[in-house]
């Protein structure tokens, strides 16, 4: 958490919870099974690496997002919510980088492996044929 406010927006976020409930902080040990330190080191600041079981027992417990939780430690941004997830990465990529860095293998080589890769990539793809099955 080296961004500055981000210590703040966490114990914020448990201050504000605790206020909206009428809780001591007593009430939230009894409620999430977190330490009275821990929380105290929370809300002072203090949440280097917390631990994450513990800081959803208290977002549970507040009745707050474990979400909100995250994007107030820095584990998310906000913009980050809702975009989709990246698309999966071949298994067999990693055998390309392989050929395209290996030192013995000759630079006119991976350049037509290249060119034979942006063909096939150019194709219109008329679904599955023999060809494609067997790769």
């Amino acid at each position: 958490m080296s961004q500055p406010g981000r210590k703040d927006a966490f114990a914020n976020l448990i201050k504000q919870g605790r206020q909206r409930r009428g809780w001591r902080q007593e009430d939230l040990v009894a409620a999430s099974g977190v330490s009275r330190r821990t929380l105290t080191r929370w809300e002072g600041g203090d949440a280097e690496r917390p631990d994450l079981d513990q800081v959803r027992a208290v977002c549970i417990a507040l009745g707050i997002r474990p979400i909100d939780a995250a994007i107030a430690l820095g584990l998310l941004e906000a913009d980050e919510i809702d975009q989709p997830p990246p698309p999966p990465v071949d298994p067999r990529a990693d055998e390309l980088l392989d050929v395209l860095q290996d030192e013995r293998i000759p630079k006119a080589a991976k350049e037509a492996l290249l060119t034979l890769l942006r063909q096939l990539r150019n194709q219109p793809d008329d679904g599955p044929t023999p060809e494609r099955e067997a790769v």
